[in-house]
């Protein structure tokens, strides 16, 4: 792991990461949940997200990229 993505991880970790008792959509219930939009909405997190996805496809061709946000 590289130092950029355990910077990351550890975002994640500290914005996204919650323990409890949730009630997930499904009506499931979970002792954790994750929401990665409370990193990727963050300055620094949306800098590290791409940074690391750009390390991990810039050897990669492709005509394009598409997705939700």
């Amino acid at each position: 792991m590289t130092g950029i993505q355990r910077e990351l991880l550890d975002l994640l970790a500290a914005r996204s990461f919650k323990k409890g008792t949730f009630t997930l959509a499904s009506g499931a219930t979970s002792n954790y949940y994750i929401d990665g939009r409370m990193s990727a909405v963050n300055s620094h997190g949306a800098f590290l997200i791409g940074r690391v996805l750009f390390d991990m496809t810039k050897e990669a061709t492709f005509a394009a990229i598409g997705g939700m946000e």
